[in-house]
């Protein structure tokens, strides 16, 4: 049975909401990261472990999207937070 992922924001990154967008600062690797609109959202849920899954059922339930966009959307916002260090599997 091959189950989901999970990711979690990781520890060390202080964010704070200026003008519309979510500023991020990674206090271990002293990085600046911004994000406008729906991935400010995501940030948020990523307070607690969650799926691609999970996050596309937000989405889904909060936007106009189809899901197909909102499902690769959501898969590369969610990779590109990993490939910056800023969420980790757990």
């Amino acid at each position: 049975m091959s189950r989901e992922p999970l990711y979690r924001r990781i520890d060390g990154i202080v964010s704070a909401d200026m003008d519309g967008e979510r500023v991020m600062m990674s206090l271990d690797h002293g990085t600046y990261f911004g994000i406008v609109g729906i991935g400010g959202t995501i940030w948020d849920l990523l307070a607690e472990p969650r799926s691609v899954a999970e996050i596309e059922a937000h989405v889904m339930a909060g936007y106009e999207i189809d899901a197909e966009t909102c499902r690769a959307d959501v898969a590369a916002f969610v990779a590109d937070l990993e490939r910056n260090g800023l969420v980790r599997t757990v």
